[in-house]
């Protein structure tokens, strides 16, 4: 069991996939180097992810949002954010990439965020 954890660890951290996890006030409680990398979050930072968001647009950087009014967009998305069980989506990034992303949210409210790059698959 503790050769399976170990190896589950190193996918996690060493792969190509995006991982965090969200807790019930969805602040950060996890994300992998490659999520931190994609959404420039520091090894110590763990921020709800509105403030993450928002830092991010404002920096134009991370999530491609086109939006003439952040603040309504947040508040539009906040507003739906959580609330299925289970969702999947494909998001641009300021850096050119393109990603599939999955949200699974438990009945704790805490929420799964897994994602992979198909930029590939565009062309």
């Amino acid at each position: 069991m503790k050769t399976a954890l170990r190896k589950i660890n190193d996918f996690m951290e060493q792969g190509e996939i995006f991982l965090a996890v969200y807790d019930e006030n969805d602040r950060l409680a996890y994300a992998n180097q490659k999520y931190r990398q994609a959404f420039f979050l520091e090894p110590d930072a763990y921020p709800t992810w509105a403030e993450l968001m928002r830092s991010n647009y404002h920096a134009r950087r991370g999530t491609v949002i086109n939006s003439p009014d952040f603040e309504l967009w947040l508040k539009s998305t906040l507003s739906r954010r959580g609330k299925i069980p289970y969702r999947a989506f494909e998001t641009d990034i300021h850096d050119g990439r393109w990603l599939f992303m999955t949200e699974t949210v438990d009945e704790d409210g805490w929420m799964f965020c897994l994602a992979t790059d198909i930029t590939d698959l565009r062309a």
